[in-house]
């Protein structure tokens, strides 16, 4: 009560106001029969009964120090009827004030939230977004100074925001018909209407709403699913990364997400994955088909070698680990990646033999060694036996370059 009281000493200026508002319910009733009107000195007759015409909900606006007031009276106490009577407060009571200081109970109905039931975010907020670009200079300048230069991706974003339409419109004037493009992407469901104001300001729309698979999406997912669908068919689209050869890409793998089909395949200069082979005991392995596809990948894969000058840095790294953990690890270790090392090891034996043709001859020596001293550490931990490795013992015996052949004495001394 102390607060309300101070609420009311406070010195308000021209520009505000304090007002009050309640409301009370009021039955409506209807005389059953008519009054009788009395003689002289006689007062008038009413009839004890009466019927009732329901009830009507009185909002009640006073402002003491304004010495004003009014009352609106509304059929129902609802949100929306209480966020109609604060509208017109603003617009039409004092739509000269820049501050109206309003003193409510704690009924449910007096809420921020009703104006949101009531009416449009925009509407419902107007005065903060009218004030925001001045409140928040800076951040609005960065951002209008960002849409003359960047191509922006919206997602999630309704494009409803007043500041939004004015600062893409403010680009549109000052850049004509040359400024970055806005794509504005998820469950849109946009009117004709708004579909052409968005156009007229250089906002292009991705409506997934109008995604001819969009019905398999369940009405409580869709925002969810098409913001999924969107983000998954933007990563399948990344370009592959050279430096990452000959392994695949994540998007490969990804083949179990339940949605519909991305725009496109992956790139046609992107390795592929070599399919696993089970061996069910029902026939022997390999069988042709599984041979005929296995080498249908192996000379896609070599066709799209990218032909580095040397070999990527990450690539390099991963080989020296590799080569660590057989020479240190531990056996776990070892054996996590023994089958993939191996699976290597064979496809390197056959990628840098010296009868082939490279693009950079004088590298495939060092990179023999690599192989080399890694098929000896493998070959000391008691791998000799894998045909990989003693494929890479057998030809580091008549390797022309001599640290190749030296290599192999580490068996010895080891």
């Amino acid at each position: 009560m102390e607060d309300v009281l101070e609420v009311y000493r406070r010195d308000y200026g021209e520009r505000e106001v304090l007002v009050c508002l309640d409301e009370t319910s009021k039955q409506l009733i209807q005389e059953s029969r008519q009054p009788m009107t009395g003689g002289p000195g006689k007062v008038q007759a009413y009839d004890y009964e009466y019927r009732r015409q329901g009830v009507s909900n009185l909002f009640i606006l006073f402002a003491p120090p304004e010495g004003w007031r009014r009352v609106e009276v509304a059929e129902r106490r609802t949100r929306t009827d209480w966020a109609q009577v604060v509208r017109k407060l603003v617009d039409q009571d004092f739509p000269h004030k820049d501050r109206i200081v309003l003193v409510l109970d704690n009924l449910n109905t007096h809420h921020p939230a009703s104006l949101y039931e009531a009416f449009e975010p925009a509407e419902a907020q107007r005065e903060d977004y009218r004030t925001y670009p001045t409140e928040f200079a800076p951040f609005a300048n960065t951002v209008q100074q960002s849409m003359m230069e960047t191509v922006f991706l919206l997602i999630g974003f309704s494009g409803d925001d007043p500041n939004f339409v004015n600062w893409s419109g403010w680009v549109r004037d000052n850049l004509g018909a040359s400024p970055p493009k806005i794509y504005l992407a998820g469950w849109l469901g946009l009117s004709p209407h708004r579909r052409r104001m968005l156009e007229s300001n250089n906002v292009v729309r991705i409506d997934l709403a109008q995604h001819p698979e969009s019905g398999q999406w369940p009405d409580n997912l869709r925002y969810y699913r098409s913001t999924e669908w969107l983000l998954h068919t933007l990563e399948s689209e990344r370009p592959y990364d050279i430096t990452s050869w000959p392994t695949t890409s994540r998007r490969q793998e990804d083949e179990a997400l339940e949605m519909p089909q991305s725009i496109k395949e992956a790139a046609a200069g992107e390795p592929k994955a070599e399919p696993v082979v089970q061996n069910t005991g029902a026939e022997p392995l390999p069988v042709p088909d599984d041979v005929r596809e296995i080498i249908a990948i192996w000379r896609h894969n070599r066709m799209v070698y990218p032909g580095w000058l040397t070999m990527p840095p990450f690539n390099r790294r991963r080989l020296e680990v590799a080569q660590w953990i057989f020479q240190e690890g531990q056996d776990s270790h070892k054996e996590a990646i023994r089958q993939l090392v191996e699976d290597g090891l064979s496809y390197l034996a056959q990628e840098l033999r010296y009868d082939r043709e490279h693009e950079n001859p004088d590298r495939v020596p060092r990179k023999r060694l690599y192989c080399v001293r890694l098929a000896v550490e493998m070959a000391k931990d008691g791998l000799d036996a894998s045909p990989a490795v003693a494929r890479w013992l057998d030809m580091a015996k008549e390797d022309p370059l001599p640290e190749v052949r030296a290599a192999i004495g580490q068996l010895g001394s080891g």
